[in-house]
């Protein structure tokens, strides 16, 4: 409805090589994930997460995204438009 379109696994990577320095300044963002397609491993399905860790730098990780698991209304995610 609003337009917005599921990210290919590549944006992760690609997002935190472009943006290093963004989140360096915006100490508002904590963490940001990866709308997009799970990726399956034997721990449950996951996605890309890239979060803040010790002296401002962001890190590629990713995270549970079953559907029985909850997301915080202060979670911020990336899609891609239409």
């Amino acid at each position: 409805e609003a337009g917005l379109e599921l990210c290919t696994p590549e944006i992760g990577p690609q997002f935190i090589l472009n943006y290093q320095e963004v989140f360096k300044r915006d100490q508002d963002v904590n963490c940001l994930f990866i709308g997009m397609k799970q990726i399956a491993n034997s721990h449950g399905p996951r996605v890309f997460r890239l979060a803040r860790e010790g002296f401002g730098r962001m890190c590629l990780d990713t995270n549970f995204a079953d559907h029985k698991d909850g997301w915080s209304v202060s979670s911020c995610f990336v899609f891609t438009h239409k």
